[in-house]
């Protein structure tokens, strides 16, 4: 599922298998690309398996965050077109795990959730969560996530 609006282009199978075979920098880009989506994919099976889904969670949405505004206003809206449960398989969690760790979070005024966004109120708090380096100021207590 695409995060935003998105074009895409049907083409015919054996036409494209034609088109690679007559540019090898095309084969060679499409390696490159599938090896990083392997790599990728990889990385991910191995967080899954070794991060519990609160700081999976906290991860997806450091990824989100928009560094500049949070930086000059000290909180990131994230409007995201995805449930809750599509958020949760996006990390691998159940849809109650994520609903648990969001609700934990808003009562400690980490983030505000709204229809299909989320404002990181406090995106220091889910960078150490996510155990990322924060480039913002940190708040003044630390518990654990």
């Amino acid at each position: 599922m695409a995060l935003e609006y998105a074009t895409a282009l049907t083409i015919d199978a054996l036409k494209f298998a034609n088109f690679v075979v007559g540019h090898p920098s095309v084969s060679l880009a499409l390696i490159k690309e599938l090896g990083s989506r392997v790599h990728e994919a990889e990385m991910r099976l191995a967080t899954m398996a070794s991060e519990g889904a609160n700081r999976r969670l906290a991860k997806a949405l450091a990824s989100l965050i928009d560094h500049n505004k949070a930086m000059r206003t000290g909180s990131s809206e994230i409007v995201l077109p995805l449930t809750q449960a599509e958020l949760a398989s996006w990390i691998g969690a159940s849809r109650e795990t994520v609903e648990r760790s969001l609700r934990g979070w808003r009562a400690r005024g980490i983030v505000h959730t709204g229809y299909r966004s989320i404002t990181v109120l406090r995106p220091a708090d889910i960078m150490w969560i996510a155990g990322i380096p924060s480039p913002f100021q940190p708040s003044g207590h630390r518990r654990s996530a």
